[in-house]
């Protein structure tokens, strides 16, 4: 497991934060999480499933993917 580069803290003045507990390089990852909640944008309506984010089929109206 790596290190944590990064730590939260609170401050009486300013609330929570983050840190960094090294140094850091332009474009490091430092936090990687499964999304909480998504959206289709508007050109893709129509054109993938809002519940899983398939794309339909060539005439189909409605989703067609395993398990939904």
């Amino acid at each position: 497991m790596e290190k944590p580069k990064l730590e939260k803290f609170w401050s009486p003045s300013r609330g929570n934060g983050l840190r960094a507990l090294a140094s850091l390089r332009p474009g490091e990852l430092l936090f990687r999480s499964e999304p909480l909640a998504y959206t289709v944008c508007k050109e893709s309506l129509g054109v993938v499933c809002e519940r899983c984010l398939c794309r339909y089929g060539a005439n189909l109206l409605t989703c067609v993917c395993p398990g939904m």
